[in-house]
């Protein structure tokens, strides 16, 4: 029983010691940053197939977006319903509230945009819409602002 525990301490400070001071020739693990999928699909084909306007029966359409659409980089035009506390609010079909809001990477970008501005915004989309919720997506970047 004594020898257990004797052989069991030298492999716990083995085991430390590899840890601690790793061979040269041992791999390295480094965290890589994952590019995203970059979609071609716009607004009106994304709706079409997963919004109100989609022929699918809602199983179908959250299948679809599972696949197709979520988690995907998308860069869309839009109007400006409303911008605030990093989100803006985009209108993209001509409804009469937004269709789409999508949270800023940085809340600063959204400073100055104005009601009824068209801006190009590039974003990853997180959350299906439909009939009366819009569309959302996160990490979203203005690329293009008409009212400057």
């Amino acid at each position: 029983m004594k020898a257990l525990t004797i052989i069991s301490g030298i492999l716990i400070v083995l085991s430390i010691i590899w840890l601690l001071f790793p061979n040269e020739d041992s791999e390295v693990i480094t965290i890589v940053e994952i590019a995203p999928i970059i979609s071609n699909a716009d607004f009106d084909k994304v709706e079409a197939d997963t919004g109100c306007s989609s022929k699918y029966s809602e199983e179908q359409k959250r299948s679809l977006f599972r696949e197709m659409y979520v988690n995907k980089q998308f860069t869309w035009r839009g109007k400006v319903v409303r911008s605030d506390e990093g989100n803006i609010w985009l209108n993209m079909s001509n409804a009469l509230i937004g269709d789409l809001i999508v949270t800023l990477s940085d809340m600063r970008e959204g400073d100055g945009l104005k009601n009824g501005d068209m801006i190009t915004i590039q974003f990853i989309l997180d959350s299906s819409g439909g009939c009366f919720l819009p569309f959302k997506g996160e990490y979203g970047t203005v690329i293009d602002r008409d009212n400057i």
